[in-house]
């Protein structure tokens, strides 16, 4: 099964089951740009798309992008070429890859941004295309851009938290839930994002869903700009992908035969930010 990709922002959110909210909770009155935190930096730094490229190279520390450019230049935005390469081009590797070039999409035009109201006014659908050792070549989905608000200043940033801080953090909520954290890495394309693999034996009982352990990551301020999930059998074979980008409203999910069920899984949701406890 190929991976499915979707927006986070109420214009075009897909769904895996029938009873699932078409339009994502998030902070802000209806009709307004969607935002998953409710503080902001205002106005943002303008800076051109050169520039932002090369900080975002420099920061995020992905082990797939090796080049960004400038795809295309219009009126209405920019569109970015985003190449990367991967040990395979598996349905799930593919998920996590666009995952790793929305969130660089997504600080790139934030840091482009100036007094635009949505992402979609900065950036225009890029391109991501990737290389495999055996000398082949695949070009994904193109990278859409949904109507999320810039701007966005999410907890990590705020509080200045460590990467080990958040590493350790996000272990302790794999175990609350019965996982066994194999990976834990932290992205920083502009704040933090996160990467986990864990995985369970394929008899665990689960009483969760995949949103319910997404929430938790995320914490009830809204700690991270994306996040990237896979589950994995104890021997190593992934069960599920799902990746969000909250500065794109990108969401991209796949899952092995049945392992939609098993984990509830869908396109996300975000709960509605407890603006009471964040402040």
């Amino acid at each position: 099964m190929t991976a499915a990709v979707a927006l986070l922002s109420g214009i075009g959110l897909a769904a895996w089951s029938a009873d699932s909210d078409p339009d994502p909770v998030v902070v802000g009155k209806p009709g307004q740009p969607a935002a998953y935190v409710d503080t902001s930096q205002g106005a943002g730094p303008g800076m051109s798309a050169d520039d932002a490229i090369t900080q975002v190279e420099k920061s995020i520390n992905s082990p797939y992008i090796t080049r960004i450019a400038v795809a295309d230049s219009g009126t209405s935005g920019i569109a970015l070429a985003i190449d990367e390469t991967a040990p395979s081009a598996t349905d799930g590797q593919q998920t996590a890859l666009t995952w790793e070039a929305a969130i660089a999409q997504g600080a790139i035009g934030e840091l482009m941004h100036t007094d635009q109201a949505r992402m979609s006014e900065v950036l225009l659908p890029g391109s991501v295309s990737v290389h495999v050792p055996s000398g082949d070549g695949l070009s994904l989905d193109p990278l859409s851009i949904g109507a999320v608000a810039p701007a966005q200043v999410f907890a990590s940033s705020r509080d200045g938290a460590t990467d080990t801080e958040l590493s350790e953090q996000a272990a302790r909520t794999l175990e609350k839930f019965g996982l066994k954290p194999q990976v834990i890495e932290i992205r920083r394309p502009l704040g933090a994002a996160l990467v986990v693999k864990a995985s369970l034996a394929d008899d665990s009982t689960i009483d969760w869903t995949l949103d319910d352990l997404r929430a938790a990551l995320w914490g009830p301020t809204h700690e991270y700009e994306g996040i990237l999930i896979e589950l994995m059998s104890p021997s190593g074979e992934s069960r599920l992908v799902a990746g969000s980008s909250y500065r794109t409203g990108l969401d991209a999910l796949w899952f092995a035969p049945g392992q939609d069920a098993r984990f509830g899984a869908r396109h996300f949701t975000p709960a509605p930010l407890d603006l009471e406890a964040a402040n």
